[in-house]
């Protein structure tokens, strides 16, 4: 009997040491899978991390991109601007010429009425300058060969 313990006992122990080594086996098997699942994780959370900052930089370019849009489109818009600013201020000047220039036409065509005992000479000699006698033509030495000079330029003079 007491060698059918020892075999009993033994058997037991070897029974015992198999569950132990299985359930070791299994344990180890369990955390290895723990493992590759937390690495698993990790690998998903540092891919979802990486996508997440490349949708962060594409929203920044994007953001970026249309500050520059928009920058440019508030520049062309100060041009535009500034074009039809100077635009008008050069249809304005346009017209201020013309009338100056009218003016000056109606003040040349005007009939002036010159008394030629009583003007001098000099300014008998601007006046047809000012109404257009070229300053080559009035190079002459008196009153009444300016008087000829007016009347070959066509400048509307009523002497008296």
């Amino acid at each position: 009997m007491a060698g059918d313990k020892k075999v009993v006992g033994s058997l037991v122990r070897e029974s015992a040491e198999e569950g132990a080594a299985a359930m070791a086996e299994e344990i180890a098997a369990k955390l290895k899978l723990e493992e590759e699942a937390k690495a698993a994780a990790a690998s998903k959370e540092e891919a979802a991390k990486a996508e997440a900052a490349a949708i962060s930089k594409q929203r920044q370019r994007q953001d970026s991109m249309d500050d520059e849009a928009e920058a440019a489109k508030e520049a062309e818009e100060r041009a535009a601007k500034k074009a039809a600013s100077a635009a008008a201020e050069a249809e304005k000047a346009a017209e201020e010429a013309e009338k100056a220039e009218k003016a000056k036409a109606l003040w040349k065509k005007a009939v002036e009425k010159v008394d030629i005992n009583s003007i001098g000479f000099m300014a008998l000699k601007q006046m047809l300058i000012s109404k257009g006698v070229p300053p080559d033509a009035v190079k002459v030495p008196n009153k009444f060969m300016l008087k000829e000079v007016a009347a070959k330029h066509g400048v509307n003079i009523e002497w008296s």
